[in-house]
Protein backbone atom coordinates (compact mmCIF):
# COMPACT_ATOMS: atom_id res chain seq x y z
CA UNK A 1 0.00 0.00 0.00
CA UNK A 2 2.74 2.44 1.21
CA UNK A 3 4.40 1.64 -2.21
CA UNK A 4 1.44 2.61 -4.15
CA UNK A 5 1.10 5.50 -2.59
CA UNK A 6 4.37 6.44 -3.04
CA UNK A 7 3.77 5.92 -6.87
CA UNK A 8 1.17 8.16 -6.96
CA UNK A 9 2.63 10.81 -5.64
CA UNK A 10 5.68 11.09 -7.69
CA UNK A 11 3.27 10.97 -11.21
CA UNK A 12 2.75 14.42 -9.63
CA UNK A 13 5.61 15.05 -8.31
CA UNK A 14 8.93 13.20 -8.94
CA UNK A 15 10.82 14.67 -5.91
CA UNK A 16 13.76 13.31 -4.70
CA UNK A 17 12.45 12.81 -1.20
CA UNK A 18 9.26 10.68 -2.57
CA UNK A 19 12.17 8.69 -4.03
CA UNK A 20 14.23 8.08 -1.48
CA UNK A 21 10.97 6.73 0.63
CA UNK A 22 9.84 4.55 -1.85
CA UNK A 23 13.16 3.06 -2.71
CA UNK A 24 13.65 2.82 1.74
CA UNK A 25 9.91 0.97 1.48
CA UNK A 26 11.19 -1.40 -1.41
CA UNK A 27 14.51 -2.23 0.65
CA UNK A 28 12.35 -3.31 3.80
CA UNK A 29 10.30 -5.58 1.66
CA UNK A 30 14.21 -7.27 0.25
CA UNK A 31 13.24 -5.45 -3.39
CA UNK A 32 17.12 -5.06 -3.95
CA UNK A 33 16.75 -3.77 -7.48
CA UNK A 34 13.46 -1.74 -7.55
CA UNK A 35 14.85 -0.10 -4.01
CA UNK A 36 18.58 0.53 -5.95
CA UNK A 37 16.52 2.37 -9.13
CA UNK A 38 14.77 4.68 -7.10
CA UNK A 39 17.63 5.43 -5.05
CA UNK A 40 19.42 6.53 -8.37
CA UNK A 41 16.23 7.99 -9.59
CA UNK A 42 16.80 10.56 -6.19
CA UNK A 43 20.29 11.35 -6.77
CA UNK A 44 19.31 12.85 -10.11
CA UNK A 45 16.52 14.39 -9.05
CA UNK A 46 18.95 16.62 -7.14
CA UNK A 47 18.70 16.53 -3.46
CA UNK A 48 19.92 18.63 -0.96
CA UNK A 49 23.61 17.68 0.59
CA UNK A 50 22.60 16.37 3.67
CA UNK A 51 20.21 13.46 1.46
CA UNK A 52 22.68 12.92 -1.28
CA UNK A 53 25.26 11.45 1.19
CA UNK A 54 22.13 9.54 3.25
CA UNK A 55 21.43 8.06 -0.39
CA UNK A 56 24.51 7.44 -1.13
CA UNK A 57 24.46 5.32 2.00
CA UNK A 58 21.73 3.70 1.10
CA UNK A 59 23.01 2.99 -2.45
CA UNK A 60 26.08 1.09 -0.40
CA UNK A 61 23.86 -1.02 1.40
CA UNK A 62 21.20 -2.40 -1.41
CA UNK A 63 24.77 -2.74 -3.66
CA UNK A 64 25.80 -4.78 -0.70
CA UNK A 65 22.83 -6.96 -0.39
CA UNK A 66 23.11 -7.80 -4.29
CA UNK A 67 26.62 -9.01 -3.66
CA UNK A 68 28.19 -5.76 -5.26
CA UNK A 69 30.79 -5.34 -2.88
CA UNK A 70 33.19 -3.29 -4.92
CA UNK A 71 30.33 -1.05 -5.58
CA UNK A 72 29.19 -0.74 -1.94
CA UNK A 73 32.38 0.38 -1.25
CA UNK A 74 32.35 3.05 -4.04
CA UNK A 75 28.94 3.92 -2.64
CA UNK A 76 29.43 4.30 1.01
CA UNK A 77 33.13 6.05 0.46
CA UNK A 78 31.20 8.85 -1.52
CA UNK A 79 28.75 9.02 1.33
CA UNK A 80 31.38 9.61 3.97
CA UNK A 81 33.16 12.03 1.69
CA UNK A 82 30.42 14.34 1.44
CA UNK A 83 29.38 13.64 5.23
CA UNK A 84 32.42 12.41 7.20
CA UNK A 85 30.20 12.04 10.56
CA UNK A 86 27.39 10.03 8.83
CA UNK A 87 26.33 7.21 11.00
CA UNK A 88 24.66 4.85 8.65
CA UNK A 89 27.78 4.71 5.85
CA UNK A 90 30.33 4.31 9.06
CA UNK A 91 28.08 1.02 9.93
CA UNK A 92 27.45 0.14 6.22
CA UNK A 93 31.53 0.27 6.51
CA UNK A 94 31.91 -1.52 9.32
CA UNK A 95 29.34 -4.37 7.68
CA UNK A 96 32.06 -4.64 4.72
CA UNK A 97 34.70 -5.17 7.36
CA UNK A 98 32.68 -7.58 8.96
CA UNK A 99 32.03 -9.60 5.95
CA UNK A 100 35.80 -9.47 5.20
CA UNK A 101 37.04 -10.77 8.38
CA UNK A 102 38.54 -7.67 9.91
CA UNK A 103 37.20 -7.21 12.99
CA UNK A 104 39.81 -4.30 14.25
CA UNK A 105 38.38 -2.14 11.59
CA UNK A 106 35.06 -3.12 12.18
CA UNK A 107 35.00 -2.19 15.85
CA UNK A 108 36.49 0.88 15.13
CA UNK A 109 33.57 1.88 12.88
CA UNK A 110 31.10 1.01 14.82
CA UNK A 111 32.37 2.28 17.66
CA UNK A 112 31.97 6.00 15.82
CA UNK A 113 28.39 4.93 14.52
CA UNK A 114 27.60 4.18 18.51
CA UNK A 115 29.03 7.60 19.58
CA UNK A 116 26.69 9.46 16.39
CA UNK A 117 23.93 7.17 17.62
CA UNK A 118 23.98 5.94 21.07
CA UNK A 119 20.92 3.94 21.00
CA UNK A 120 21.11 2.08 17.97
CA UNK A 121 20.48 -0.94 17.89
CA UNK A 122 21.93 -2.52 14.31
CA UNK A 123 25.41 -0.86 15.11
CA UNK A 124 25.67 -2.77 18.53
CA UNK A 125 24.63 -5.78 17.28
CA UNK A 126 27.37 -5.10 14.27
CA UNK A 127 30.04 -4.21 17.15
CA UNK A 128 29.12 -7.76 19.08
CA UNK A 129 30.00 -9.78 16.24
CA UNK A 130 33.52 -7.30 15.39
CA UNK A 131 34.46 -8.09 19.37
CA UNK A 132 33.40 -11.81 18.54
CA UNK A 133 35.72 -11.89 15.30
CA UNK A 134 38.72 -10.94 17.94
CA UNK A 135 37.82 -12.94 20.53
CA UNK A 136 36.30 -10.89 23.19
CA UNK A 137 33.56 -12.56 23.89
CA UNK A 138 31.85 -11.91 27.31
CA UNK A 139 32.29 -7.84 25.80
CA UNK A 140 30.46 -9.33 22.92
CA UNK A 141 27.51 -10.83 24.71
CA UNK A 142 27.10 -7.47 26.41
CA UNK A 143 27.05 -5.31 23.19
CA UNK A 144 24.24 -8.29 21.50
CA UNK A 145 22.29 -8.14 24.87
CA UNK A 146 22.54 -4.16 24.22
CA UNK A 147 20.96 -4.90 21.01
CA UNK A 148 18.06 -7.00 21.74
CA UNK A 149 17.15 -4.72 24.57
CA UNK A 150 16.90 -1.54 22.39
CA UNK A 151 14.90 -3.88 19.39
CA UNK A 152 13.76 -7.10 20.57
CA UNK A 153 12.13 -7.66 17.23
CA UNK A 154 15.37 -7.40 15.39
CA UNK A 155 15.55 -10.99 14.37
CA UNK A 156 19.68 -10.75 13.37
CA UNK A 157 20.40 -9.24 17.25
CA UNK A 158 18.97 -13.09 18.00
CA UNK A 159 21.09 -14.02 15.15
CA UNK A 160 24.46 -12.87 16.50
CA UNK A 161 23.19 -13.42 20.39
CA UNK A 162 23.50 -17.07 19.47
CA UNK A 163 26.68 -16.80 18.15
CA UNK A 164 28.41 -15.65 20.77
CA UNK A 165 26.26 -18.74 23.22
CA UNK A 166 27.75 -20.72 20.42
CA UNK A 167 31.39 -19.49 20.61
CA UNK A 168 30.96 -20.45 24.41
CA UNK A 169 29.13 -23.90 23.91
CA UNK A 170 25.71 -22.78 25.25
CA UNK A 171 24.28 -24.53 22.73
CA UNK A 172 20.60 -24.52 24.20
CA UNK A 173 20.51 -20.67 24.78
CA UNK A 174 22.01 -20.46 21.02
CA UNK A 175 19.16 -22.76 20.15
CA UNK A 176 16.23 -20.77 21.45
CA UNK A 177 17.28 -17.55 20.29
CA UNK A 178 17.68 -18.69 17.42
CA UNK A 179 14.55 -20.43 16.93
CA UNK A 180 12.83 -17.06 18.15
CA UNK A 181 15.21 -15.51 15.40
CA UNK A 182 13.33 -17.42 12.84
CA UNK A 183 9.55 -16.74 14.23
CA UNK A 184 10.82 -12.92 13.63
CA UNK A 185 12.57 -13.29 10.44
CA UNK A 186 11.49 -12.14 7.43
CA UNK A 187 13.17 -15.88 5.44
CA UNK A 188 17.18 -14.75 5.80
CA UNK A 189 18.92 -18.09 5.66
CA UNK A 190 21.16 -17.12 8.71
CA UNK A 191 19.19 -18.66 11.65
CA UNK A 192 18.63 -21.47 10.20
CA UNK A 193 22.33 -21.94 9.20
CA UNK A 194 23.34 -21.39 12.87
CA UNK A 195 20.32 -23.10 14.39
CA UNK A 196 22.17 -26.27 12.33
CA UNK A 197 24.91 -25.92 14.17
CA UNK A 198 23.35 -25.69 17.23
CA UNK A 199 21.30 -28.62 17.02
CA UNK A 200 24.26 -30.68 15.75
CA UNK A 201 26.14 -29.82 18.47
CA UNK A 202 23.54 -30.84 20.25
CA UNK A 203 23.43 -34.47 18.40
CA UNK A 204 20.00 -34.09 17.11
CA UNK A 205 21.15 -35.03 13.12
CA UNK A 206 17.56 -34.88 11.48
CA UNK A 207 17.02 -31.15 12.57
CA UNK A 208 20.61 -30.16 11.78
CA UNK A 209 20.43 -31.38 8.12
CA UNK A 210 16.46 -30.05 7.90
CA UNK A 211 18.19 -26.90 8.57
CA UNK A 212 20.82 -26.42 6.42
CA UNK A 213 18.35 -27.52 3.60
CA UNK A 214 16.54 -24.59 4.95
CA UNK A 215 18.77 -22.03 4.91
CA UNK A 216 19.86 -23.25 1.29
CA UNK A 217 16.44 -22.92 0.06
CA UNK A 218 16.15 -19.67 0.87
CA UNK A 219 19.37 -18.70 -0.37
CA UNK A 220 20.74 -21.03 -2.88
CA UNK A 221 24.36 -18.97 -3.12
CA UNK A 222 24.20 -19.33 1.19
CA UNK A 223 28.41 -20.63 1.16
CA UNK A 224 28.25 -21.21 4.77
CA UNK A 225 25.41 -23.80 4.89
CA UNK A 226 26.81 -26.13 1.73
CA UNK A 227 29.90 -26.60 3.69
CA UNK A 228 28.77 -27.59 6.74
CA UNK A 229 26.01 -29.95 4.83
CA UNK A 230 28.89 -31.26 2.94
CA UNK A 231 30.79 -32.19 6.27
CA UNK A 232 27.25 -33.55 7.65
CA UNK A 233 26.80 -35.84 4.62
CA UNK A 234 30.01 -37.44 4.86
CA UNK A 235 29.53 -38.28 8.49
CA UNK A 236 26.09 -40.09 6.88
CA UNK A 237 27.85 -41.84 4.97
CA UNK A 238 27.17 -39.80 1.38
CA UNK A 239 30.06 -39.21 -0.33
CA UNK A 240 28.57 -37.63 -3.53
CA UNK A 241 26.29 -35.80 -1.64
CA UNK A 242 28.95 -34.65 0.32
CA UNK A 243 31.48 -33.96 -2.90
CA UNK A 244 28.62 -32.16 -4.62
CA UNK A 245 28.29 -29.49 -1.96
CA UNK A 246 31.79 -29.17 -1.30
CA UNK A 247 32.27 -28.05 -5.05
CA UNK A 248 29.50 -26.09 -4.73
CA UNK A 249 30.46 -24.35 -1.87
CA UNK A 250 34.04 -23.83 -3.18
CA UNK A 251 32.88 -21.70 -6.34
CA UNK A 252 30.25 -19.42 -4.34
CA UNK A 253 33.48 -19.23 -2.05
CA UNK A 254 36.13 -18.09 -5.08
CA UNK A 255 33.57 -16.33 -6.46
CA UNK A 256 33.20 -13.79 -3.20
CA UNK A 257 36.92 -13.78 -2.60
CA UNK A 258 36.67 -16.05 0.13
CA UNK A 259 39.74 -17.43 -0.05
CA UNK A 260 39.93 -19.17 3.09
CA UNK A 261 36.65 -20.63 2.51
CA UNK A 262 37.33 -21.60 -0.91
CA UNK A 263 40.63 -23.46 0.46
CA UNK A 264 38.28 -25.42 3.55
CA UNK A 265 36.09 -26.64 0.54
CA UNK A 266 38.97 -28.25 -1.42
CA UNK A 267 40.83 -29.21 1.12
CA UNK A 268 38.08 -31.09 1.98
CA UNK A 269 37.25 -32.31 -1.51
CA UNK A 270 41.03 -33.74 -1.18
CA UNK A 271 41.14 -35.76 -4.79
CA UNK A 272 37.47 -36.22 -5.17
CA UNK A 273 36.72 -36.46 -9.04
Amino acid sequence: KAIDQYTLALRWHPEAQTYAERGAAYYARSQWNEALGDFNRALQAGPPPALAAQLQSYIGATRRQLGDRPGAIDSYQRALSQAPDLASGLFGQGLLNLDAGNGALALALFDRAIALQANWSAAYRGRCLAKLIKGDVSSAAADCAQAVRLNPNDDRAYVARARTALATSNFQAALSDLTLAISLSSGEPEPYYYRGLARRSLGDTPGTLQDFNQAIQLDSNYAPAYLQRAALHGTLGNPTAANDDYRRAAKLCLDRGRLDCYEAARAALGNAP
